[in-house]
């Protein structure tokens, strides 16, 4: 077993990932490979907690699993799988279930803001506390958040994340869209409603045109205190010219590699048998330590 801090992560395959999942999360994975042990999954599983057409979720979880792969997710450094093939995730959940409390449940945040969207398919999928009735069961996972840029904003709607299962559009840039389209949509991106543009970076006063910064900043690789000083006395058109060319010289060699890879379906089972087979050995040790805690004999 590695002594590198363990890492698990994952999306759900439902919507095109956009550039805040790889800006927050994907670019993220991809540099933690070398010092750290990482678990990235395609969390299929969870995504059936909102009614999916079989047929659309089989080709999302390859998409999902293709972009991991073209953003730079490395098997052979990480471990690439898919939830719905490792069977000790949804042995765990039975007993997890039989262990959490409705009334605690029913005041968690994606609880109520999934039940809100899907009032017809409230499941108890959407619901699923060991520790604290047979001690140190599970490892008390820390949250690992970048200093700058874990959160992308709206185009249309800067004071709310950027995210995937938003219903306009247009205030999403999806890793696989059209490059001419995604330039439309960032020099349609709301700014702010001053006469004469200043560009600075000040989440609170200007959280559009901050949003846009951050975009730039993380394409290009370039600070904010670097960027700043070149829109001095130039207007907003000059900026979101600028971020469009670098989103679009940042995704095209991701789409490109993301051809090739979906296109190989023997090469993406080859990725998703071997990683469900070192998931699923990783997962069969805490499974066991959980069913000794409760009661479980193991199996002769």
């Amino acid at each position: 077993m590695s002594n590198k801090p363990v890492v698990l992560s994952g999306c759900q395959p439902s919507g095109q990932l956009t550039l805040g999942n790889y800006m927050g999360a994907l670019k993220q994975w991809v540099s933690m490979q070398d010092d750290h042990d990482c678990l990235y999954m395609i969390v299929d599983l969870h995504a059936i907690t909102v009614r999916q057409d079989p047929k659309q979720l089989a080709e999302a979880c390859l998409d999902g699993l293709s972009l991991y792969l073209a953003c730079g997710i490395d098997p052979q450094k990480s471990t690439l799988f898919l939830q719905s093939h490792v069977p000790e995730h949804a042995q765990l959940s039975w007993v997890l279930n039989c262990y959490a409390q409705m009334g605690e449940l029913n005041r968690m945040t994606q609880f109520k803001d999934k039940s809100a969207k899907n009032e017809n398919n409230i499941n108890v999928g959407l619901y699923t506390r060991v520790n604290n009735l047979y001690g140190d069961v599970f490892r008390l996972p820390d949250p690992y958040i970048p200093d700058f840029g874990a959160r992308i904003m709206s185009l249309q709607e800067p004071e709310k994340k950027m995210s995937k299962s938003d219903n306009n559009p247009n205030n999403f840039i999806g890793l696989l869209e059209d490059p001419k389209k995604l330039a439309k949509k960032i020099k349609r991106a709301v700014t702010d409603s001053d006469e004469q543009a200043n560009i600075y970076f000040n989440p609170t006063e200007k959280p559009g045109v901050s949003n846009l910064l951050t975009l730039l900043s993380l394409a290009t690789g370039k600070s904010i205190k670097e960027l700043e000083p070149e829109y001095t006395d130039k207007m907003y058109g000059h900026l979101k010219g600028d971020v469009a060319d670098a989103v679009v010289a940042l995704l095209e060699p991701i789409q490109a590699r993301y051809a090739e890879i979906r296109a190989d379906r023997a090469y993406l089972d080859d990725v998703m048998r071997q990683g469900a087979e070192k998931a699923s050995a990783r997962a069969a040790e805490t499974l066991a330590k959980v069913y000794k805690a409760v009661g479980f004999i193991p199996k002769p």
